[in-house]
């Protein structure tokens, strides 16, 4: 016998082979089954019931797959799967939780992302519709957090990842856009000049770079949020929101809470203003206040599960190592991004790889100038002395309670259980 007739019946073993994988993956050569995919898979319930396609949507680039849910399981069993899906369609794989079914979309693979975004001068609708912040593009759309529905924003990266480029794009994005009629910022900066350059805009009320000042500010904002919550109560409200609505002549304005380097909260050794802001975050959605912190290195002493269990956005670029990402996105992947400025939106359950925008200090010096205190030179010094009496008046009225762990004896807001 031949070698090419030894040859030929291995060879049509393993052709045979390959079809039949096609036949089971596919049932047409341009159709997916992808009932049949998660069957191969086993992603199953105790009693053997598979996921079941209920409806399939046809869109411009892609389709759409609304999947039923065996009992008992849930997106985080399909999202095992999501990147082999992707490799097995060629295609990005999004899943998501809507209405009863996990919905699969699998849209055409785009061109890879380009390693440069110039900072976009987006403009924003009015203030009541929601506050979105664009951070950049991923491969099917600008990204953005969406303050309203997820409040609380922490950004993590190792020097020239490109984080303090995003949060000078994410300031810079709401200075230009939002009034101090409709919003005040609070900014924290522990690094002394990551936030300068906004210290003096309109809609800054308060810019402190010590510890000590920028835990009485977080004390300051978490007084001013209890408050609000009784105002709600008395006028039989639940959110700031519907409050404006009733008195539209005396809005409540939004505050958004910048902490920049948070690890240096550390430094005071009762760690009161850590707890103070792990209060304010999860109390203060509902009252109109939104806080971004950022690090350089995430510790778990810092992003710990509290703070985890109420921060929805986490914006990661290159972080030093794998543990390092484990503890900024519970998974490893960020100490493999490699281009300035690429990073990783987490929020919730889905995320997204993207490019963020890049934007010069001297691009932001004019975007903002616009905005800045026309009062700045003639006032500045008093301006600082009025605060620095401010500051000294509330260290004594407090002076007594520095001796108490907590630093303050919170009132009952058994109420906000019932929201």
């Amino acid at each position: 016998m031949s070698n090419n007739n030894i040859l030929e019946p291995v060879v049509n073993a393993f052709v045979d082979v390959i079809a039949l994988v096609c036949k089971v993956i596919f049932k047409t050569g341009d159709k997916f089954d992808i009932e049949e995919f998660f069957r191969i898979c086993k992603l199953k319930n105790s009693i053997e019931e598979h996921p079941v396609l209920y409806k399939t949507i046809q869109l411009e680039d892609g389709v759409k797959y609304l999947m039923t849910i065996p009992q008992s399981l849930s997106l985080k069993d399909f999202q095992k799967y999501q990147d082999a899906l992707a490799q097995q369609t060629n295609t990005n794989i999004t899943m998501s939780f809507e209405n009863g079914f996990i919905e699969i979309v699998s849209t055409t693979a785009k061109d890879e992302l380009k390693k440069l975004y110039p900072y976009e001068n987006i403009r924003a609708g009015h203030i009541s519709k929601g506050i979105n912040i664009p951070l950049g593009y991923s491969l099917n759309q600008l990204e953005t957090i969406k303050l309203f529905s997820n409040p609380h924003s922490y950004i993590v990266g190792s020097t020239g990842g490109g984080k303090s480029i995003c949060i000078k794009s994410i300031l810079t994005y709401l200075v230009v856009n939002f009034s101090e009629d409709e919003l005040s910022l609070y900014l924290g900066d522990l690094k002394y000049v990551e936030l300068s350059l906004f210290k003096h805009c309109k809609i800054v009320k308060e810019f402190r770079t010590s510890v000590e000042d920028v835990t009485d500010m977080i004390r300051d904002l978490l007084d001013e949020t209890e408050e609000r919550y009784r105002t709600f109560e008395s006028v039989g409200v639940t959110c700031i929101q519907d409050y404006n609505r009733k008195f539209s002549n005396k809005k409540m304005k939004y505050q958004i809470l910048v902490v920049e380097e948070i690890v240096n909260l550390l430094q005071d050794g009762k760690k009161r203003a850590m707890k103070m802001l792990k209060r304010l975050i999860s109390i203060s959605r509902s009252a109109g206040l939104f806080v971004i912190v950022t690090t350089q290195r995430p510790s778990a002493d810092v992003l710990d599960v509290i703070v985890k269990a109420n921060i929805s956005n986490r914006i990661v670029f290159h972080t030093e190592s794998s543990k390092d990402s484990v503890i900024a996105l519970d998974e490893e992947g960020a100490e493999n991004l490699d281009i300035p400025g690429r990073g990783i939106l987490k929020i919730g359950s889905k995320k997204v790889v993207f490019q963020g925008f890049y934007i010069e200090d001297e691009e932001v010096k004019r975007l903002i100038k616009p905005y800045l205190k026309t009062e700045i030179k003639a006032h500045h010094s008093h301006y600082n002395k009025a605060y620095d009496k401010k500051v000294n008046d509330k260290k004594i009225e407090r002076k007594t309670e520095d001796n108490k762990e907590s630093a303050r004896n919170v009132k009952d807001l058994s109420f906000l259980d019932k929201l």
